[in-house]
């Protein structure tokens, strides 16, 4: 992953800033959103494949990997 992008935050005298931290650039939110929704997209369809061979058997590590994609999506860790 490349470098994160650092921003300052310059405000006109005649406005506040918000406090909560710096803003982020509308392209720059629109590639990282992109980037989160095609890794969403790949993570999903890695639990669907190991979840559809569930038949046959899964090793430890699989089961360790789709319990903690699950805690993932729902927002916390395994």
């Amino acid at each position: 992953m490349s470098d994160p992008k650092r921003y300052e935050l310059y405000v006109d005298a005649s406005l506040q800033a918000e406090e909560g931290g710096e803003w982020v650039k509308w392209d720059d939110y629109a590639r990282l959103k992109a980037e989160v929704d095609r890794l969403t997209k790949a993570g999903d369809f890695m639990y669907a494949d190991v979840k559809a061979r569930s038949v046959n058997g899964i090793s430890i590590d699989e089961l360790h990997s789709m319990r903690a994609w699950e805690a993932a999506k729902k927002g916390g860790q395994p």
